[in-house]
């Protein structure tokens, strides 16, 4: 290896090797981050592959429903472990139902809910097929929120003052003591 002198006399730098005629080389127009990505795309695909060949092979059979609260708080130990927050409130939130041998009901509220339940259907399918022995199928029911819909929304600053004036009186006393007159 060649060695280069430094101008200032100090260390010498190494020069790099010509690359070996057995090392591959990039095509040209073609960067490794391309290269990555192409490969990375490649994996996804095989596992996705994988596991469609897993939830084929894997016989329904039958999900106990006795057993299933079990299952379901053992699916929300395993979403806490991977760290996964916003699906773990989710599963917290939700009533699942059991319908038929193995087919999973989950309710959600908003599009949010679905679009996060919908990336984590196949992950969800497979935890719990781990934890049960048994590949259930799983679908979601949008559900209207009875809480939300019977929660009427306040505009209007004379609505915020009734809504504030019933939830402590006293303020009504203090607007007599003082004399205050509110303008709309």
């Amino acid at each position: 290896m060649e060695e280069s002198k430094p101008a200032s006399g100090s260390e010498p730098l190494p020069i790099a090797p010509p690359p070996s005629p057995s090392a591959p080389a990039l095509k040209s127009g073609s960067s490794p981050t391309s290269v990555f990505a192409k490969g990375k795309e490649g994996f996804l695909k095989k596992v996705k592959e994988e596991v469609k060949k897993i939830q084929e092979e894997t016989p329904k059979g039958v999900i106990d429903s006795q057993e299933f609260p079990k299952f379901w708080t053992q699916l929300q130990v395993a979403t806490q472990k991977n760290e996964d927050p916003h699906l773990l409130a989710l599963l917290q939130r939700c009533e699942p139902e059991l319908k038929g041998d193995h087919e999973l009901v989950i309710p959600f509220f908003n599009a949010l809910e679905k679009e996060t339940f919908a990336e984590r259907r196949e992950w969800m399918a497979e935890e719990f097929r781990r934890i049960c022995g048994v590949y259930p199928q799983i679908t979601f029911v949008e559900k209207e929120d009875s809480e939300a819909k019977n929660e009427s929304l306040i505009y209007t600053p004379k609505e915020k003052l009734e809504y504030f004036l019933e939830q402590n009186p006293l303020v009504s006393d203090f607007m007599k003591k003082f004399n205050l007159d509110v303008d709309f």
